[in-house]
């Protein structure tokens, strides 16, 4: 039998291509952050949480959404690899429904008409306020200073306990840790293929959370993008968790698991976008200061998040386009 030569040729040149784009598929990206000092850029966290509180006499729902963007700064690179950032307020935006009384504010919007909310108003003092991050070569957070001299501050001028308490919670030094923990948690630290996976362990608050992160795919060409996606769950510790210091609760018995997603640009050197949603029970134990009186009950919570990082140049379209 006799095989036409044009045919033969074609196939060989089908398999030599083929092959050639499964092998640039395949090549390993490094996936870690260029922190170049000097360079800026805005990182706005989204996050709304639907939270169901039921105890012995009552039971309780709200939805609570919130937006917190910073300008972050590379202004030094630590002994060791590790990198110190300048942190600033630049955007509070806030809303609530609780027993369907609705409620927001946007500092982006110049129209503060109607703006009465004092969990927002007090935080205004802070807007252009920073504070540094120091995080070691693999991206772990070692120190974050600076947020005691901003909660001096919003003290200096409010008078309002509640408020006051909700600000505690909005400048924690535990909650800035985890928060910039997760947010360099999907950088691998080393050269990844699709299916490779990394692990790490955040603590919250609440307990010790488990990250798994894998990166599921590759884009090739000139806007080469990793797509990663991750798993959490609750790690499971012998060590009793302290009260939240801003409520006294104590919270126990904590099942929480989530999914999430983000993508890594190699051209720009920084993960561009994370989303994450996520569901949690927990038993609670909490004391009412005034009167002695133990309490316990359940709270359920889910929630959905957003990250998105933006070039200062993007930033500052953003709040143009935000006025009236």
């Amino acid at each position: 039998m006799t095989i036409r030569p044009s045919i033969t040729i074609a196939s060989m040149h089908v398999m030599i291509l083929g092959a050639g784009a499964h092998a640039a598929a395949e090549e390993p990206v490094l996936v870690q952050p260029s922190w170049e000092v000097g360079h800026t850029i805005y990182v706005e966290w989204e996050t709304e949480g639907i939270f169901r509180v039921d105890r012995e006499e009552e039971s309780s729902k709200m939805t609570v959404w919130e937006t917190m963007g910073f300008l972050c700064t590379v202004v030094e690179r630590l002994p060791k690899g590790g990198v110190r950032l300048q942190v600033t307020f630049d955007r509070f935006a806030a809303g609530d429904d609780i027993s369907g009384t609705r409620m927001t504010s946007d500092s982006d919007q110049s129209n503060r008409s109607g703006v009465n909310d004092p969990f927002f108003e007090v935080l205004r003092p802070v807007l252009g306020e920073s504070y540094t991050v120091e995080l070691n070569a693999k991206g772990v957070v070692q120190c974050v200073r600076g947020l005691d001299k901003l909660l001096a501050l919003v003290e200096r001028v409010s008078r309002n306990e509640l408020a006051l308490r909700h600000a505690e919670v909005v400048l924690d030094e535990q909650m800035h840790m985890g928060m910039w923990d997760l947010f360099h948690a999907p950088y691998a630290f080393r050269a990844v293929r699709p299916g490779d996976t990394w692990r790490r362990v955040i603590q919250s608050y609440k307990g010790p959370n488990g990250y798994r992160f894998t990166a599921k795919r590759i884009d090739g060409g000139s806007d080469q993008r990793v797509h990663i996606e991750y798993t959490v769950a609750a790690v499971p510790s012998p060590e009793t968790q302290a009260a939240e210091r801003w409520w006294g609760v104590r919270y126990e018995n904590r099942r929480m698991r989530a999914r999430g997603t983000a993508v890594f640009v190699p051209k720009d050197g920084y993960i561009v976008e994370m989303r994450e949603s996520g569901e949690e029970r927990a038993d609670m134990e909490s004391k009412d200061g005034a009167t002695g009186k133990q309490g316990t009950g359940t709270r359920q919570m889910s929630w959905r998040q957003s990250v998105v990082v933006l070039t200062k140049a993007e930033r500052q379209r953003q709040k143009d386009r935000a006025k009236p």
